[in-house]
C-alpha cells in the first residue's frame, strides 16, 4: 500500500492549455457540456423549449438535468486541475474487508475520460522536443492510442496497423490541431485519445510518464473457469490465448440472440437495441447472485419505448434460464456457496473467507424500521408534525442477504489477493515502475505494459492455487474445522491413510491433503453435526430446513468435483475411488494450465489484461 501512494502524478498542462483553447469548438462537437446551463433555471428553460420542441416535459426537463449536472462536473475538474497545475499529486489507498484496494481523492485518475486525460505519472524523464518517427513509437503505445480511438479491434497487430495509417496521414498535416479534433470527435475515450495525439503528433511530453491502462479481461468470469478448469470460459476470458483478443459479453451477445430467436421469445427487430453494455449489465452481476427481477428492471431500463415490463420480466426469466444452462458449472458453484452463507448466517456464525494474507468474516445483520416524530412550525408560526422513519441496525443475521453475497465476496477476495501478490512482484523486481491500481485495473507506462499481463497471468495462477484446495479450505473453515481442526492440511497424502470412509478420524489426526475430494459421506456428518448441535434451539421445522440445506451442500460439492475430475463420484467406500478422482483432477489441471500457457502457432500475446 505505502508503495502505491508513493507514485507521483501531475496535471498535464498541454492537454489542459489545449481543451481551454479549443473549449467552444469542443463544445460545438458535443464533446464537452455547454457550461451556461450551469446558472439556467430548469423549470423556465424547459417551460420555453417545450413552446419549440414537441416532447414531454419529464423526458426534456430530465435531459436538461442530466446535460447541466455534466456541465456543472466538466467545470469544476478543468477548475481543479488548474488548481493542481505545478503541483506533485499523490493518491491515497485503503481496502475493504475483502482486501479490495480502493483510491481516494477529489481528484482522481479512475475518474471520467475528462479526469484520465489530465493527469500522468510525475516522470523525471526528458520531454520530447521533436516529432517521434513511426518506428521509435512503442507498440504499447501504439496499441493504446488505437484502443482509445475504437476498442472493439480484435488484436494487436489489426491496432497498430489502423495507428500508422492515423500517424502517418497526420505527420505533415499543416492543421495539425484540426486533424487531432476530427479524430477526437470520432473516438469512444475522446480526451485520453487527445492526449496521446498530442504526445505523438506534437512533440509534447514524455514516454515515461504516459498512463498506459489495463484491465482484466472479465476477472470474475476468469476465476471461475479456474475454478472450473472450464476451457470454454477461459478462452471467452483470453485466459487461454489465442490469435485475436476475445470479448466475454460479444460471445454472449451473439449466443444469447441466438437462444432467444430459436425460442421465438424476441421480436428479431429489438435485436439492434440488445447492445453489449446491456448484456454486460445483464450477465455480469449474476455470478454475485442477481435476481431475475433485477435483470427485469435493466431490460425495462434500456428498451421501456419499445416494449412493455411483462415482455421484459419474459426476457429476463429467459436470460436467467439461458445463463444457466449456458454456465450450469458456474451456477452450481453459485448455489454451494449460497447454500454454505445461508447455513451459517441461519446458525448465526460468521462466514469465514482466507486467503495467505489475510481473513474476511461475513456477517450480516437485519434492519429494522423505526420512526420518529418532529414537530416544527412553518412561516405563520402554525405547529406542523413530521413523521421520519430510518433503518437500524438489530443483531439478527440475514441469512438471505448472507446466500446472495458469499460467492461475490470470495471472488472479491481472490481478485484482490491476485491483485495484491500483482503489485507485490513489481514492487520487487521493477521498483521504479509507476503503478497505479484500482481492483482488478492496472496503469503504468509503456515499459511495464509489455510485461503487466504475462506477470498478471502468472501471479493468477500462483494466488489461486489448486482450485479443489479453495473450494475444500472454504467448506473446511465453515463447517470443518470448529469440531475437527485438524481433519485437513496441505502436506497429507490421501493414499497413505488406512481408514475407510464410513469412520471420523480423531480430532487430533489429519485425515486428508486440503487438494484431495472431501469423501461425502464425511462431509454429510460435518453438515449434519452442525446443525444438530443447535436443535433444541432451534425447533423441529428450522432443523427440518436447515437438514435441506445440508444435503443441497452436499449435491452441489459432489457436482463439483465431478465437474471437474470428469469423473462421475460412485457411491463407495473405498480410497481407491477417490483417488482415481484425484487422479483425473491432476490431469485436468495438466491440460488447462498448457493452453493456457501455449506459445504455440503463433499466440505469443497474453491478452489476459486488456
Amino acid at each position: 500500500m505505502s508503495f502505491l501512494q508513493s507514485v507521483r502524478f501531475v496535471v498535464d498542462n498541454n492537454v489542459l492549455e489545449f481543451i481551454h483553447l479549443y473549449w467552444d469548438r469542443l463544445t460545438d462537437l458535443g464533446l464537452l457540456s455547454n457550461s451556461s446551463l450551469i446558472d439556467v433555471n430548469p423549470e423556465s428553460f424547459v417551460f420555453e423549449l417545450r413552446k419549440h420542441v414537441k416532447a414531454h416535459y419529464s423526458e426534456l426537463f430530465k435531459e436538461f438535468l442530466v446535460e447541466a449536472h455534466k456541465a456543472r462536473n466538466e467545470k469544476l475538474i478543468f477548475t481543479m486541475a488548474k488548481a493542481f497545475s505545478g503541483y506533485d499529486i499523490y493518491f491515497p489507498a485503503f481496502q475493504d474487508f475483502r482486501g479490495r484496494i480502493y483510491r481516494t481523492g477529489i481528484f482522481q485518475l479512475h475518474g471520467c475520460d475528462l479526469y484520465r486525460s489530465l493527469l500522468k505519472f510525475g516522470s523525471s524523464g526528458p520531454t520530447s522536443t521533436r516529432k517521434l518517427s513511426l518506428s521509435e513509437i512503442p507498440a504499447a503505445i501504439k496499441t493504446a492510442t488505437a484502443k482509445l480511438y475504437d476498442s472493439s479491434f480484435e488484436s494487436d497487430s489489426i491496432a497498430i496497423n489502423w495507428f500508422d495509417q492515423w500517424y502517418l496521414a497526420g505527420r505533415d498535416n499543416n492543421h495539425i490541431d484540426d486533424y487531432i479534433i476530427d479524430s477526437m470527435n470520432l473516438a469512444k475515450e475522446p480526451f485520453q485519445f487527445l492526449r496521446k495525439a498530442l504526445l505523438i503528433l506534437k512533440e509534447s511530453g514524455s514516454l515515461e510518464s504516459e498512463p498506459v491502462f489495463m484491465d482484466a479481461s472479465s476477472s470474475a468470469y476468469q476465476i471461475m473457469a479456474y475454478l472450473l478448469q472450464d476451457v470454454s470460459i477461459a478462452k471467452q476470458t483470453n485466459l487461454i490465448p489465442g490469435i485475436k483478443r476475445n470479448d466475454l459479453y460479444m460471445s454472449l451477445r451473439e449466443d444469447f440472440m441466438k437462444y432467444l430467436i430459436e425460442a421465438k421469445s424476441l421480436d428479431p427487430s429489438l435485436e439492434p437495441f440488445i447492445t453489449r453494455k446491456l448484456i454486460k449489465k445483464i450477465f455480469m452481476p449474476i455470478t454475485y447472485g442477481k435476481t431475475v427481477k433485477s435483470i427485469a428492471d435493466d431490460i425495462h431500463e434500456a428498451l421501456s419505448d419499445k416494449i412493455p415490463y411483462k415482455l421484459s420480466m419474459t426476457l429476463g426469466k429467459e436470460a436467467y434460464k439461458y445463463w444457466c444452462l449456458r454456465y450450469s458449472g458456474l451456477h452450481n458453484l453459485l448455489k454451494l456457496f449460497g447454500s454454505v452463507g445461508y447455513l451459517c448466517a441461519s446458525l448465526g456464525i460468521p462466514v469465514k473467507l482466507s486467503t495467505p494474507c489475510f481473513y474476511s468474516y461475513q456477517d450480516y445483520r437485519k434492519f429494522e424500521k423505526q420512526s420518529v416524530w418532529i414537530y416544527s412550525r412553518d412561516r405563520l408560526n402554525k405547529r406542523r408534525r413530521h413523521k421520519i422513519s430510518f433503518n437500524v441496525l438489530t443483531k439478527k443475521a440475514n441469512a438471505m442477504k448472507s446466500k446472495c453475497a458469499t460467492l461475490a465476496n470470495f471472488i472479491h477476495q481472490k481478485d484482490a489477493l491476485i491483485a495484491i501478490n500483482t503489485i507485490s512482484h513489481i514492487m520487487k523486481n521493477y521498483p521504479q515502475a509507476p503503478l497505479y491500481t484500482v481492483h482488478d485495473c492496472f496503469v503504468s507506462n509503456y515499459a511495464m505494459a509489455e510485461k503487466l499481463a504475462d506477470i498478471y497471468k502468472e501471479t493468477f495462477f500462483f494466488s489461486l492455487g489448486h482450485p479443489l484446495s479453495c473450494i475444500n479450505m472454504f467448506l473446511f473453515k465453515n463447517l470443518i474445522a470448529p469440531r475437527y481442526p485438524h481433519y485437513m492440511s496441505s502436506s497429507a497424502k490421501l493414499s497413505s491413510k488406512p481408514l475407510t470412509l464410513p469412520q471420523i478420524p480423531e480430532k487430533s489426526l489429519t485425515y486428508l491433503c486440503m487438494s484431495d475430494p472431501i469423501p461425502l459421506p464425511h462431509l454429510e456428518i460435518f453438515v449434519r453435526e452442525c446443525i444438530e448441535s443447535r436443535s433444541k434451539e432451534f425447533g423441529l421445522t428450522k432443523t427440518k430446513k436447515l437438514l435441506g440445506i445440508s444435503y443441497e451442500i452436499i449435491e452441489f460439492y459432489q457436482k463439483y468435483v465431478e465437474s471437474l475430475s470428469g469423473m462421475v463420484i460412485e457411491q463407495t467406500n473405498d480410497l481407491l475411488a477417490l483417488d482415481k478422482l484425484q487422479v483425473g483432477i491432476s490431469t485436468r489441471m495438466k491440460q488447462f494450465q498448457s493452453l493456457c500457457f501455449d506459445q504455440t502457432n503463433g499466440k505469443k500475446k497474453n491478452y489476459s489484461l486488456t
